[in-house]
């Protein structure tokens, strides 16, 4: 039983490195806000379906693709500040020139 709860836990980082490459390249072609809405709506979707599991299989599945849609919130966020950081340094400098 042990191993199962280990396994389990552990296959979320690949479905974590599955799913970083497609959400970075979708919130970058596509409007942020859409993008992150979609991930986090799929990924409460996701989270729901946990109660569903009935086999330590299924718990695989379901841990592997709560990973990969985890995986996009963390870099769409960082684009969202970034974006406006840039914004309010440009309005610093032009304050200053």
């Amino acid at each position: 039983m042990g191993i199962r709860y280990s396994l389990s836990a552990a296959i979320f980082y690949p479905g974590f490195i599955f799913g970083a490459y497609p959400a970075i390249m979708l919130a970058q072609r596509y409007p942020i806000e859409r993008v992150i809405f979609a991930i986090v709506l799929l990924w409460g979707a996701c989270l729901m379906c946990t109660a569903g599991v009935t086999s330590h299989n299924g718990l695989y599945v379901q841990r592997f693709f709560l990973g990969a849609l985890e995986a996009g919130v963390s870099p769409g966020w960082m684009l969202v500040v970034g974006g406006y950081v840039l914004l309010v340094s440009d309005r610093h400098l032009r304050g200053v020139v």
